[in-house]
């Protein structure tokens, strides 16, 4: 909504080398995906890959990485509101 808080989604300690084989995706509640990136350093700020704005709701997230020779996994929720 531009008061500079939460305007985007991203990680923290993306600038850590470890973070091998990244891959996060952001999907909508019908299971489209509306996000994907394979950098760490990623921001998403809350549109589609066509840059139009997302409907406020809830998107479900997943991240892949490999760290310390095993593959991490986190799912969760990003809410969207404007």
């Amino acid at each position: 909504n531009g008061d500079g808080l939460n305007e985007v989604w991203t990680i923290e300690n993306k600038e850590d080398p470890c973070l091998l084989n990244f891959n996060s995706v952001v999907y909508d509640r019908w299971g489209k995906e509306v996000f994907q990136s394979n950098n760490p350093a990623f921001i998403w700020e809350g549109n589609y890959g066509n840059g139009n704005d997302a409907i406020e709701g809830q998107y479900f997230q997943t991240i892949e990485y490999f760290f310390k020779n095993a593959t991490q996994n986190y799912n969760g929720t990003i809410t969207l509101s404007r």
